[in-house]
């Protein structure tokens, strides 16, 4: 299955975060939003969470690998990336910067050499790796020979606004730097033409077919145990039809209490303010309603619920030419779906992020695992970020 031209909210989440080989909470279909390339921290959560968007452990020493890191002095080498050698120095400041818009900072003080606590360098790491990301992506782009023209810049620009309403493309692109102050950052340029490159190359992942009809068949399952459950609560919901009391005003208001779930149930599903025949009836989606006071309507089913409505009081029109109001009870039962069952737009868009997730990730691996590349400020910044060598 071919996948759908990216949104730039989509390319800039993927562009933006450090994808993990590790499986990603699930996501509810909403569009990660906007967020700055420079302000990696922020793509998943809050100021005071991790990358991940869970709060950030202090007991995860182990895995930063952090043990030498207030050993370092500010000129020594944190990172070595295609060529270039980035300080221990460089590497705070680029990671102040990013918290400098926060009301809440992870940073506690402008520190210049102090150890860092284990809650920030967690936080620094995660920066740290979707600025790897996007140096190592920008080579690619270089490499591919691409350069974003007037019209790739229209393109996007037009793809950007339907899907930030608000802010233009060059609202955004105003944010980076023309020529970067830290080696770390990229430059407004280099921003556009990450997404034109990010944009191609994402766009051609496709979601094989076995998988997709997996993912269906475990959608399916789903939807027939939550079915085989509605089924069974409606042939109860049927039964309250043959309850004492059900043609009762005070039996129907006893059962509206204990079985109903609309909101006025507390008041023995009582409705607060009369209604006229015409308003039940836009309530029933057109069906007639001709009870008289003290009768109880058989099940009345409409696309969104199932119900029993009883006539408490007829009043007579206020005024001549007015409508007759009622006092009526209705006992409710709502056809919800089960929370938790994705749409299949849903399911594609959770597939079409794994697998352009994966896509980067073996994009940036071979790099990342050559002489090109060395972390010794988090000599363990690869595992737990990248897929094990095969």
């Amino acid at each position: 299955m071919k996948l759908s031209l990216l949104s730039l909210c989509t390319l800039l989440a993927l562009l933006l975060l450090p994808v993990s080989c590790s499986p990603a909470p699930e996501q509810g279909p909403e569009s990660p939003g906007v967020q700055e390339m420079d302000h990696a921290t922020e793509a998943h959560g809050s100021p005071e969470e991790g990358g991940d968007g869970k709060a950030v452990e202090e007991d995860s020493e182990d895995e930063l690998s952090s043990e030498g890191m207030a050993q370092l002095a500010g000129n020594a080498v944190a990172l070595r990336l295609l060529g270039q050698e980035i300080t221990v120095k460089e590497v705070l400041e680029y990671f102040r910067m990013s918290q400098s818009s926060r009301k809440h900072p992870v940073v506690s003080a402008q520190r210049n050499g102090d150890a860092l606590s284990t809650r920030e360098q967690k936080a620094l790491q995660k920066l740290l790796q979707g600025a790897i990301q996007r140096k190592v992506l920008l080579q690619e782009a270089r490499k591919a020979g691409m350069v974003p023209t007037a019209e790739d810049r229209h393109r996007l620009s037009l793809l950007w606004s339907a899907t930030n309403p608000g802010q233009t493309l060059d609202d955004y692109l105003a944010r980076f730097p023309e020529s970067p102050e830290n080696p770390l950052q990229i430059s407004r340029k280099d921003a556009l033409l990450l997404l034109k490159y990010l944009e191609a190359k994402l766009a051609e992942v496709e979601i094989p077919e076995k998988l997709w009809q997996d993912t269906l068949q475990q959608r399916r399952k789903l939807q027939e145990v939550f079915d085989q459950e509605m089924a069974k609560k409606l042939e109860e919901f049927k039964a309250i039809a043959e309850m004492d009391g059900f043609h009762t005003d005070e039996g129907f208001c006893l059962l509206a209490r204990n079985f109903s779930e609309g909101t006025e149930s507390a008041q023995g599903g009582v409705f607060s303010t009369p209604m006229t025949r015409q308003e039940i009836e836009d309530c029933n989606w057109g069906q007639p309603f001709t009870l008289k006071k003290g009768e109880s309507s058989a099940l009345i089913e409409t696309p969104t619920s199932y119900r029993y409505i009883r006539v408490l009081e007829e009043y007579p029109p206020q005024q001549a030419g007015g409508e007759e109001t009622l006092k009526v009870a209705q006992i409710l039962l709502s056809k919800r779906q089960l929370e938790g069952i994705p749409t299949e737009e849903q399911l594609q868009q959770r597939l079409r992020k794994s697998l352009q997730a994966q896509w980067t990730l073996a994009h940036i691996a071979p790099t990342l695992r050559s002489q090109e590349f060395d972390c010794p400020l988090f000599p363990l910044i690869l595992e737990n970020w990248l897929p094990t060598a095969q």
